[in-house]
Order: structure tokens, then sequence, then C-alpha cells
């Protein structure tokens, strides 16, 4: 009776920096490693849909760390390139999206809209995924998004405050250009208006 059960966890839960985008993983050209935190009652497994020569995945063999690592490989090909990793557990199966950029120009954000947020302030996060050199603004007129302090370790990621909102709904956009090149990628963000009962 003294000892403290923990509660039991539903389905599956992955969770980690480099998955911005729902299910997604987004990498420009260079090697690099993620780690996902994965959380579920009992055993569970992770395996490529296809094998690839790029891409790997490895479980953490430590005790109380379920961890899944993915490791890509420098693309030095033109194209961008795509594969998948099933997750299983907890009676579920996760299909998890791993894309990486190849030489050809090209700019990309994780997530690519924000359109659904609430009326009260808030912080939103994305992370630019290119090849190419690029600055962020935001579109004129849209003071109620303000840019917040990069961190100087992850210079890809960009932060955001959303201010409080009153009574009408209001579209805005974040635009990320190419430097001295036509690439553009606008991302999309609306938030709905404060409930008139509040």
């Amino acid at each position: 009776d003294d000892e403290t059960v923990a509660p039991a966890i539903a389905g599956m839960e992955i969770t980690g920096e480099d998955l911005l985008a729902g299910d997604t993983l987004m990498y420009d050209t260079t090697s690099r490693t993620s780690a996902l935190k994965v959380l579920v009652s009992g055993e569970w497994t992770a395996a490529l849909e296809e094998e690839n020569d790029w891409c790997g995945v490895t479980q953490s063999a430590l005790p109380a760390q379920s961890q899944l690592l993915i490791h890509v490989s420098s693309n030095q090909g033109p194209d961008e390139r795509t594969c998948r990793v099933m997750v299983t557990g907890g009676g579920t199966q996760r299909k998890l999206t791993v894309t990486q950029l190849g030489s050809t120009p090209a700019l990309k954000a994780a997530p690519e809209q924000f359109t659904s947020l609430k009326a009260d302030s808030t912080v939103i996060r994305f992370r630019v995924i290119t090849n190419v050199s690029y600055e962020v603004d935001i579109a004129e007129g849209e003071e109620w998004i303000l840019p917040l302090e990069r961190n100087s370790v992850d210079s890809s990621t960009f932060r955001f405050a959303i201010c409080e909102n009153g009574a009408t709904n209001r579209n805005g956009k974040i635009v990320i250009k190419q430097t001295n090149g036509a690439l553009t990628k606008e991302i999309p963000v609306f938030q709905q208006a404060r409930n008139p009962e509040y």
C-alpha cells in the first residue's frame, strides 16, 4: 500500500527539438543526429520502412531512457531525399517522415503555419531548413508579432511573441527571403478573437 505506482501511458508520445512539424523531421544538407523521447507503456521498436545508405535509427540501451536516435549523413547530391521511420509500441504505430535537402536551392520552414492560435499572448517558434543565405521579416503592419532574441547555439530556430488579441480575428505572416535570390517562404499566422464574455 505504501508503493507509488506510475500511471500507465495511453498510446505513445514522441517529443524532441527537431519534431517541429508534427511527425516530420527536416534537415539541411549536413549530417546530423536527432534525439527523440519516446513515452510509451511497455516495449517499443523503431525501424526504417525501407533500408537506405543515408539514414539510420538507434534505440537507447540505457534503462529508464526511452530515446530514439535518428542519424542522417550529409547529402552531396542535388536532389532532396526522404525516408520513413516506423515506431511501434503501446498498441499504436507512428510513422516519422525524414526529409533532407540536396544542393538544389531550397527554403523550408517547420512548422509551415500557425493557424489555430488562441487570443491569449503566446510564443511561437519555427525552424528554417535551407541551403541558401536568408533573412526573416514580419509583414508590414503586423505589430502584434514580435521577434524574440535568437539562440546563439541554434541559429536556425526563430521565436516570436504573439500579443494578446482583442475582439477581432486577425491574420499576419512571417516572411523568409533568400538573400540576393528569388526564393521566398511565407508562414501564415492566424489568431482568434477574445470571447466577448471573457
